[in-house]
């Protein structure tokens, strides 16, 4: 893996400011699943990301309006014995 380059911060910053990414405050890597190619799934409707735990009160206030009108569940792909180590923030 040494023989690998590490990417332009510049290059990757432009990325992620992009559809279907989308910035929410201490949260990595959150995209709109509706905006991904093919999708059949309409916009601003699921969200896939990384670890939510980090998000900060700055974050989370965008998703207010929304998880009042539409509860949601943290939806994890990892073995439940994974899953169950993680602390999800309470939405």
């Amino acid at each position: 893996m040494s023989d690998l380059e590490p990417l332009d911060p510049f290059y990757v910053a432009d990325a992620l400011s992009r559809p279907p990414f989308v910035k929410i405050d201490g949260v990595h890597n959150v995209r709109d699943i509706g905006l991904c190619h093919h999708s059949i799934i309409r916009q601003n409707f699921a969200f896939r990301s990384a670890e939510i735990a980090g998000i900060t009160e700055e974050g989370a206030s965008p998703c207010t309006n929304l998880l009042l009108s539409h509860p949601i569940e943290p939806l994890s792909f990892r073995k439940s014995a994974d899953a169950s180590s993680w602390d999800y923030p309470s939405v």
